[in-house]
């Protein structure tokens, strides 16, 4: 099983910059880290926690 995290940058972010800002996972994430990250957009739907 693969975790993979979805990431919506915000507009005008650099891809680049955030990919480089993930080379060390934040250590709050434990154990639970993603193996893969993905930039996209994510649509809402129905009830949204904004």
């Amino acid at each position: 099983m693969r975790l993979v995290a979805v990431v919506q940058p915000r507009p005008g972010a650099a891809p680049v910059r955030l990919r480089a800002g993930l080379t060390e996972p934040p250590a709050r994430m434990g154990s639970g880290r993603p193996d893969a990250v993905v930039f996209a957009d994510i649509p809402l739907a129905g009830r949204s926690f904004r």
